[in-house]
């Protein structure tokens, strides 16, 4: 009994260990944001604030979508210097009307890579799946305490939100 409770307690460091490392790797590689924040009025001179602030500044992309079977889909613009994303499956994003799905979103929603997806009229391709450091979990807003059922998250390319109505930036 000692043997194996000693065997546990080495076990569970260990595991406890690497997946710190892990996380920190994607934090620090993904560069995860520190604050999310929208405005009234786009940023104007972005390299005078990140001077200022010390910090990287990137607006992307956000539109919230409700699908046809009533589920929420929020589709981001990719970022360059924050919340860098990670395919885990499949593609990026390579061509207009690709999308790259949160795996447990696209599970859920029974979608394969390669299957068609709609959203507010406009048909994309789903190209594979995609990790977001902002959203480890998928959660719609910051009161969720568990991800909620019925949500998920989707990248696509920055030109493709010219099509969907109201895209909001968000910094």
């Amino acid at each position: 009994l000692l043997f194996f409770g000693s065997f546990l307690f080495v076990v569970a460091g260990s595991l406890g260990s690497n997946m710190g490392a892990m996380l920190e790797r994607y934090e620090v590689e993904g560069r995860q944001e520190d604050v999310l924040f929208t405005t009234a009025e786009a940023l104007g001179d972005i390299p005078s604030l990140e001077r200022a602030a010390g910090a990287a500044i990137e607006g992307v992309l956000s539109y919230d979508a409700t699908l046809e079977n009533g589920t929420q889909l929020r589709l981001l613009s990719p970022g360059d210097k924050v919340n860098r994303y990670e395919v885990r499956q499949g593609a990026g994003l390579q061509n207009p009307g690709d999308v790259l799905l949160d795996p447990y979103f696209m599970t859920g929603q029974g979608l394969s890579i390669g299957d068609e997806l709609t959203v507010a009229g406009k048909t994309f391709r789903v190209a594979g799946t995609a990790a977001i450091p902002n959203y480890v979990y998928a959660l719609k807003n910051v009161y969720d305490l568990m991800p909620p059922t019925g949500f998920g998250l989707g990248l696509v390319a920055e030109a493709d939100f010219a099509e969907l109505p109201a895209a909001q930036t968000v910094y």
